[in-house]
């Protein structure tokens, strides 16, 4: 328990990030169960909106934000260390206690009181770690705003929208606990939709802005460019969530509000994609893997949009398998940054292609076989990742703070 306390109750972004993205592995370990489950079709119809719910905030925006946000900020942008940096250990904390809350409501199938307290505690999460991100962005960067790399800004712009948006939800979901008598399923229902374009947005974000790093050139990349298309996507998104939420008539349904999402995700989606394919070649083989298939599914999740019978379940998969491939390719390229080892190029580049391959069939299309398969080879490139993972942080060779690998040093990881 000694040991384990200086990383427990840590305060150093690094140390901080490898909580956040630990924690989100054994909650990524949960969802891939819930995920058997419903392709097998023998899970109740509840388990779809739980998936959904596990994804997005106890799995995805953690990495993203809490992880790679936490742990990169502050050296993209040359500060010291995060802002408040007890209280970035406190969001972790909270996050631990929503995700426990997660799991009891999942398991005993009681969504009140437990679903609600975890929709509190993780807002207050993300509303304290936004504050964070934020005041580190503006207050303790080393360099003027406009030359801030396209992930700081991304970090910044998503942090901006939990502002606005999650505080809603967090306070809704205290009212309800209030009640003398369990509210109505749809009502809870609905709670979790109205959040869920915003989530979205917030999503979107920091993996698009991923995207952007992989193979970025300091002196060619179109950073302005790239940061106008977020900013947009940012502004855009918050200001028709509130007007669809805040002014209708009656509380919207699903596929209305996933289908506002892709009408705002998407186009900033493609922007990107072309800039990125403009630049790809300064990629490595596996971020290059995993950013083309980033590409691919949101140009897939485009087509989609435009049909006149797609549905929301089918828009929130898209968004999800593109922010995976992100959350991937961010693991491999600054793996080193976190664990001062390199990982193996050509088992990472294996693993790349096993998460494209799995994702796109899940995606391409709803035959059972093709779907089942696709499942298959996900489960097996998300245990290959920690296979890789372990053992590149065993016996990979030493790499500096910027990830590059020192001169003179034997790797003994798989090749």
């Amino acid at each position: 328990m000694t040991r384990a306390a200086p990383l427990l109750f840590a305060t150093d972004p690094r140390r901080l990030g490898i909580l956040f993205i630990a924690t989100a592995m054994i909650a990524g370990l949960v969802t891939l169960g819930v995920t058997a489950v419903m392709s097998l079709g023998t899970g109740p119809a509840s388990l779809g909106t739980a998936h959904g719910v596990l994804i997005t905030l106890f799995v995805l925006i953690p990495v993203l934000l809490g992880g790679f946000g936490n742990a990169l900020l502050p050296t993209r942008i040359g500060a010291k260390g995060l802002a408040f940096p007890r209280l970035s250990n406190l969001t972790w904390w909270l996050y631990i206690l929503a995700l426990g809350c997660a799991m009891t409501a999942l398991f005993s199938g009681t969504v009140w009181p437990w679903g609600l307290i975890a929709l509190v505690l993780i807002g207050i999460s993300q509303i304290l770690g936004a504050i964070i991100a934020l005041t580190t962005f503006i207050n303790m960067r080393a360099m003027p705003m406009a030359q801030a790399p396209v992930f700081a800004w991304a970090v910044a712009l998503a942090s901006a929208v939990i502002l606005v948006s999650t505080p809603v939800v967090a306070a809704a979901s205290l009212v309800l606990m209030a009640e003398t008598t369990a509210p109505e399923t749809e009502t809870l229902r609905r709670i979790l939709w109205i959040i869920g374009q915003p989530q979205m947005v917030i999503l979107a974000l920091p993996a698009l802005g991923l995207l952007a790093e992989i193979g970025a050139s300091e002196k060619h990349w179109p950073r302005q460019a790239m940061v106008t298309v977020l900013g947009l996507m940012a502004l855009v998104g918050t200001v028709l969530w509130m007007d669809r939420a805040m002014n209708a008539p009656a509380l919207p349904d699903a596929d209305a509000m996933f289908r506002l999402s892709a009408a705002i995700i998407t186009p900033a989606g493609i922007c990107i994609a072309g800039l990125w394919l403009a630049f790809w070649r300064n990629a490595t083989l596996a971020p290059g893997i995993l950013g083309g298939g980033i590409v691919t599914a949101t140009l897939i999740g485009t087509a989609l949009a435009m049909s006149s019978n797609i549905g929301a379940d089918r828009l929130h998969a898209m968004l999800g398998i593109a922010s995976i491939f992100a959350a991937y390719a961010g693991f491999q390229m600054w793996f080193g940054i976190f664990t001062g080892r390199a990982m193996a190029p050509r088992a990472g580049a294996v693993q790349a292609a096993l998460a494209v391959a799995g994702g796109m069939l899940t995606l391409w299309t709803n035959a059972p076989l093709a779907l089942h398969a696709g499942l298959v080879i996900s489960f097996i490139g998300f245990a290959a990742l920690i296979v890789i993972a372990i053992h590149a942080a065993i016996h990979g060779p030493a790499v500096t703070s910027q990830g590059h690998i020192l001169p003179d040093q034997p790797s003994r990881a798989l090749t």
